[in-house]
């Protein structure tokens, strides 16, 4: 419900609960991750199967990647 709400409030997304259950259906295996910012200020990790750590096949696009980074930031 928490993502649903950050994703609907910050990012303007219409269909948020949509969005929120696709990606909690697509997460992959989960494990100890290490956080990095980049230069721009996204947080990323290197978690094999993440949707933030932009190395991995099902990693988010740039805008996107940035846009989660924002509404979930702490």
């Amino acid at each position: 419900m928490i993502l649903f709400i950050s994703l609907r409030m910050v990012l303007s997304v219409s269909s948020g609960e949509l969005l929120a259950a696709t990606i909690l259906e697509r997460q992959g295996e989960f494990g100890p991750v290490r956080w990095t910012a980049t230069v721009t200020g996204v947080r990323i990790n290197d978690g094999g199967y993440s949707f933030r750590n932009p190395d991995t096949f099902s990693a988010l696009a740039g805008d996107s990647l940035a846009r989660v980074s924002s509404a979930l930031a702490p």
